[in-house]
């Protein structure tokens, strides 16, 4: 058995989960990468790569800070595509 205990909720697959994510990642002061590569903040499971993907599909800057809850919304759809 793994120990998840402290780790971020896992990819969104249900509107409950992708929305307790959106709050997670909306309108923080940390870099958007920063925060979606820290495992415990927003979501687990996204890495280095998924993540420049996903910025770059998008046009968001990685270091970008105060993501709206569109861009946040946008982001995770794109993170469980």
């Amino acid at each position: 058995s793994t120990n998840t205990k402290g780790m971020g909720k896992d990819s969104p697959g249900r509107h409950s989960a992708s929305q307790a994510i959106i709050e997670r990642i909306c309108n923080q002061s940390i870099g958007i990468k920063a925060l979606l590569l820290d495992q415990k903040r927003a979501v687990s499971g996204v890495g280095n790569w998924v993540a420049d993907e996903v910025f770059y599909q998008l046009a968001i800057h990685p270091d970008q800070t105060h993501l709206t809850e569109s861009e946040s919304l946008q982001l995770v759809v794109k993170l469980h595509e």
